[in-house]
């Protein structure tokens, strides 16, 4: 599961001083317990009304029962810096923390 590699990797987002966060239509209470059980250092948000997936793309319709996988990277000032449509989940980690670095360096 892709929250697991987030967890795992967590000190390497700390260290750039970013969070990560999941967002799903699942009901509140359903993150609770994920978080939980997966002992996940960071939060877990509903979408249940799917109006962050209508507006990045992740549905086509309220309707939809699951979200598009994707990825994107906010900066402090709130501005989307990157996104990362279908991200390969075994490679997505180190490609999002190594884009992280360089922007970093560039500022």
């Amino acid at each position: 599961m892709e929250a697991q590699g987030f967890r795992d990797r967590f000190r390497d987002f700390q260290s750039t001083k970013t969070v990560p966060l999941g967002i799903t239509f699942s009901p509140i209470e359903d993150l609770a317990r994920w978080k939980a059980e997966l002992d996940l250092p960071f939060d877990l948000l509903s979408d249940s009304d799917r109006k962050v997936a209508l507006a990045w793309g992740a549905a086509k319709s309220e309707n939809d029962a699951k979200a598009l996988r994707l990825s994107v990277l906010i900066g402090a000032d709130g501005r989307i810096l990157k996104n990362y449509p279908s991200p390969d989940v075994h490679r997505h980690i180190d490609d999002l923390l190594a884009d992280i670095d360089t922007m970093l360096a560039n500022d």
